[in-house]
């Protein structure tokens, strides 16, 4: 089974939202399933649709300092 996979445009219209904010999201790893293919990036439908399904699209990304930290 072959997996299908949407340009941000596409992805952009299949959410109802900006390709801006497709864009913004995506720097900020909060879509799931992007594949940069050349010089565009491609999002898994089946990555997308399971967190739409859980509700766990977009949610903010923990984000972990990475300042290495000393141990007296």
């Amino acid at each position: 089974m072959e997996k299908e996979f949407l340009t941000s445009k596409e992805l952009a219209d299949y959410m109802n939202i900006s390709i801006k904010f497709v864009e913004k999201y995506r720097h900020t790893g909060r879509i799931p399933g992007a594949v940069k293919v050349g010089g565009s990036w491609r999002f898994s439908k089946d990555e997308i649709d399971r967190h739409l399904l859980n509700g766990k699209l977009l949610q903010p990304v923990l984000k972990i300092n990475r300042k290495a930290v000393k141990i007296r």
